[in-house]
């Protein structure tokens, strides 16, 4: 089961479900909690995969390495059309 921001009557519903099917199910958090109540919550041993800290990516690392890569790229754009140019002029290459 999934639920999205559920309130209390549903997490409670959602723990008494957990607790009637037995066999390790359990209510999980998005950070990896599991509950044992409405207010009570722990770090089970199977999610410590999740405890681990992954890497985010925000926007202005994006643009970080985006305006290096797009002034580069637009460097090479610039000096390869200006030698494709002066070869045709010179050599006539690219005629």
């Amino acid at each position: 089961m999934w639920a999205k921001t559920p309130g209390e009557t549903t997490l409670r519903t959602m723990i008494e479900i957990a607790r009637a099917l037995g066999n390790g199910a359990r209510v999980r958090g998005d950070e990896g909690e599991t509950y044992k109540s409405v207010t009570k919550t722990f770090h089970h041993p199977d999610d410590a995969h999740l405890l681990e800290e992954t890497p985010k990516i925000y926007w202005k690392d994006v643009v970080s390495w985006a305006l290096p890569i797009l002034a580069g790229l637009s460097f090479i754009y610039g000096f390869g059309t200006l030698l494709l140019r002066y070869l045709s002029k010179t050599y006539g290459f690219g005629s």
